[in-house]
Order: C-alpha cells, then sequence, then structure tokens
C-alpha cells in the first residue's frame, strides 16, 4: 500500500532530476540543429566523439547523459527516452514489496529458521534484480549512473540458496564451515567490480552510454555456468527425495518444491537467451521483459504464500521422515493437547507439528536417547528451537516431561534387548543398562520398573519361561 501511494512522487522525482540535469546550453545547441544541421559546432576536449555536420569540429559526450545527446541529435530521442508504463510501474511496486517480504522472512520468529532464511534472502535478491531491471528498461539509469552493476553480485546467490534449501527441507542439513565455498563466486565478484563500483559518476555514465561496461563478457559467462552447476545439483536433489519425501501427488507441498525448479530451470533458460543475444549485439528487449515478468510473477507466488499458507513454508518437513504411525514406539496425539499454560505461547500449531515429526525422527530413527549425556538444550539444537517450545512440544503431543519421554525411549529399547540378548545369553542387564543411554544401574532400575511394573530381573525370567 505505502508504495502504492508513494510510488507516483518517486517516479515524478526521477524525471524531474532526469530534467533538471539537462544544461541550458543544450537547448540552444538543438535550436542551432534544427535551423542548420551541418553548422553545429561542439567544442570539448575529448578526441574520441563523434563530428556533427560536416565542417563541425570533434566533441565529447563524457559528461554528458544520453537525454543530453538526445537534444544534440532529436534522432536519439526516441531510443533513450523514459518509458514509463503501467507495466514498469507494477514491476516497481512488486520489487519493493518483494523487498519487504524478504526481509520479514529472513527475520521471522517462531518458524524453522534457516528455510525461512534461504527463502528471505532469495526472495530479497531476486526483488533487487526487479528494481535494476526497472531502471535499465525505463532508461533511468542514466539518472543514476551508481546504480551500474547494482544487482550483478545478487544474481550469484540464486543457486546456492536454493540448493541449501532444499538440503534442508529433505535431509535437516546444518551447515558447516566448508560450505562457505559455494558463496566464493558473490566474493569474487563484489571484488572484481569494486574497482567500478568506486568509479564518480560521470565515467559510469560514460560507460553505459558507450556500452562499454568493464568485464561484462566474463560476468556473463561465469553466470551461466553458475546457474547451470547449481541447476544440476538441485535437479539432483528433487529426484532423488521429491517421490520419497512428498509422495502425495499434488499435494501443496509437492507444488511448492515443483514449482521452485520449474522456475529456476526457466530463469536459467531465459538468462541464457538473453546472455547469447546481448554478446552477439541481437534485440534482446523481448526477452529482457520475459525474464523481469517471470521473475516478478515469482515474487508474487512466494508473497502468497508466506502470507496466505504460511503453512506450506512452516509445514514443509512433515512429510519428510515418511514415519509410518503403527511403527512408533509411543502413542501420538492426533490433536495436541493445548493447556492453559501454553495459551499465551508464541509457538505457532504449524511449527509445533512439525517440531513434533522431527522429534520422532530423531527418536526412532536416530536413536539419540542412547546419548547419556542429552539435555532438553542439546534436543533443543538438535531441533533447532528453543528450550520452551521443545518442551511445550513434549508436553502437548506426548503428555510427558523431557525426562520421562527419554526414559520412556530407553526402557523399550532395553526391553528389546533383554528379549533377544538373553536369549542368546550375549549380554548381561548391567551391559545393556549403558547402551541405552543410562548412566547408572539404579537409574535403570526405578525406570525400568515405573513403566513396565517389573524388576528387569522378573522381566528376564518371565520371558525365560
Amino acid at each position: 500500500m505505502l508504495c502504492l501511494i508513494f510510488l507516483p512522487y518517486f517516479q515524478c522525482w526521477l524525471s524531474n532530476d532526469f530534467a533538471e540535469n539537462i544544461p541550458n546550453s543544450f537547448v540552444s545547441l538543438t535550436e542551432q540543429y534544427q535551423q542548420n544541421e551541418d553548422n553545429i559546432v561542439v567544442n570539448e576536449k575529448s578526441s574520441n566523439t563523434p563530428q556533427i555536420g560536416a565542417n563541425s569540429t570533434t566533441c565529447t559526450f563524457e559528461k554528458l547523459s544520453y537525454s543530453h545527446m538526445a537534444l544534440v541529435n532529436p534522432l536519439l530521442l526516441k531510443e533513450y527516452v523514459k518509458k514509463i508504463n503501467i507495466w514498469t510501474t507494477l514491476c516497481l511496486c512488486i520489487g519493493f514489496m518483494g523487498c519487504f517480504i524478504g526481509i520479514i522472512l529472513t527475520f521471522r520468529i517462531n518458524t524453522e529458521k534457516t528455510t525461512n532464511r534461504l527463502i528471505g534472502v532469495l526472495v530479497l535478491s531476486f526483488s533487487l534484480l526487479i528494481l535494476h531491471d526497472y531502471l535499465i528498461i525505463t532508461n533511468l539509469q542514466y539518472s543514476l549512473p551508481h546504480t551500474l552493476y547494482f544487482s550483478t553480485a545478487f544474481t550469484f546467490l540464486y543457486g546456492p540458496l536454493l540448493y541449501f534449501y532444499f538440503k534442508r527441507i529433505t535431509s535437516q542439513y546444518r551447515f558447516v564451515k566448508q560450505d562457505l565455498i559455494h558463496f566464493l563466486p558473490v566474493v569474487l565478484i563484489l571484488l572484481l567490480l569494486l574497482p567500478t563500483y568506486v568509479l564518480p559518476e560521470e565515467k559510469k555514465l560514460n560507460m553505459m552510454q558507450n556500452n562499454s561496461l568493464p568485464y561484462f563478457e566474463f560476468i556473463s559467462v561465469a553466470r551461466l555456468l553458475v546457474l547451470s552447476f547449481y541447476g544440476f545439483l538441485i535437479i539432483r536433489v528433487y529426484r532423488v527425495n521429491i517421490s520419497r519425501l512428498y509422495g502425495i501427488k499434488g499435494s501443496k507441498q509437492n507444488r511448492w518444491i515443483t514449482s521452485l525448479v520449474v522456475f529456476y530451470l526457466c530463469y536459467a533458460a531465459l538468462s541464457l537467451m538473453l546472455t547469447i543475444l546481448v554478446l552477439f549485439a541481437l534485440n534482446s528487449t523481448s526477452i529482457q521483459y520475459i525474464k523481469t515478468t517471470a521473475v516478478t510473477l515469482f515474487v508474487l507466488y512466494v508473497s502468497y504464500i508466506a502470507f496466505v499458507h504460511p503453512s506450506i513454508l512452516d509445514q514443509v518437513r512433515i512429510n519428510r521422515f515418511n514415519i509410518n504411525k503403527a511403527s512408533l514406539l509411543l502413542p501420538v496425539y492426533t490433536q495436541s493437547k493445548v493447556t492453559h499454560r501454553y495459551q499465551n505461547s508464541g509457538l505457532t500449531a504449524g511449527l509445533s507439528l512439525e517440531l513434533k515429526e522431527r522429534l520422532l525422527y530423531l527418536l526412532n530413527h536416530e536413536k539419540i536417547y542412547r546419548q547419556n549425556d542429552l539435555t532438553l538444550q542439546k534436543l533443543s539444537e538438535l531441533l533447532d528451537t528453543t528450550r520452551h517450545n521443545t518442551s511445550q512440544v513434549i508436553n502437548e503431543h506426548f503428555d510427558l516431561n523431557f525426562f520421562d519421554l527419554i526414559n520412556l525411549y530407553r526402557i523399550q529399547e532395553a526391553k528389546k534387548l533383554l528379549r533377544k540378548r538373553v536369549h542368546q545369553n550375549h549380554s548381561t542387564i548391567i551391559d545393556i543398562v549403558y547402551e541405552v543411554g543410562f548412566n547408572n544401574k539404579v537409574t535403570f532400575y526405578r525406570s525400568f520398573k515405573k513403566h513396565t511394573k517389573v524388576t528387569p530381573t522378573k522381566y528376564v525370567k518371565s520371558n525365560l519361561e
């Protein structure tokens, strides 16, 4: 809403700035040009500029914008005039909105932090690209020369961000220091363009006028290589996990993941076509419009999902573990048992269900209860949430506290081992005590009797009989 309110004033400011930079001398030159084209003489210091008229001396455009050139030669006016219309205005509005959405997702609380940060930075990067494309398409970049290469570094983030997002939602991947190498291209591009970023406005404007952007070919090819490389990685992760983790065809989670892959591939293909056309000096206007439109639609789609169906982002990993409910060691309540204690909690229902599924995975598949130094804090770190959220999930969904839940899993594991190994005479009770995660025999005996109503010795005897 704020974008729509202030957008006309913003465009008006750009238009005024664009016009106010035109010196009066160039207006008089235009009048002279119209009276007698062959007699227009513009004297400047540079010797590398075109001549106007048969008897004219050299002129420089080092300090002229394209608007100034259009005044000297009206034939250039059509090519460099501002092109503001409904479509570009919508792109500008959506670009600002996408920046806002990206920041909100990045710093969103009471959600899965890592996945939301990855998607948030991705949306923010694409939104900045939309704003830069707006300046290029409308020719307003010549009023703001310092926007040269404004979004270039961000384009090298798309592949790594989406790749790690896929790894996170499919295998609960945790970042390590070695992963920073994936963002090395961004750092190298920034270092490469740093001398260009610090150039004065006049020199940047001259680069735009002469279409002599430094390192343009190298950056274009490098961007395509990065997009292709991560496209391969993303497709590989998608094909391996989509049917196993999101097997319900047509589900919201399935459509969300598939749409991300399709968009990335379309963006990579459009970038390839656009780069080829630009490098070979062919007309690339249509492809530029299509690419900007596709990015704009993507930002709108993510914004829609984030605010209309936030459960897709919060619960995207609920089906990831593909757990068979019949095989669970504990009865799981189908509905959360919300008590008065947690009525004012900031934990959303979607995140609560997701944390429950992740907890079940850690208990049933990774058997974290076997760690004799497991604490509520360590479990919270594994779940990537707070101690309060972990405690609330255990209380609501299992009607137990942390120690009772962990000990119950340990006792059930001990019962299985006692039935199996005592018959084979492979282990003694004390061996099993430490194997399932207890620190001492006393605690084991007390917990065993609490959950089974008999001592371990009697339990073994009853199974031998």
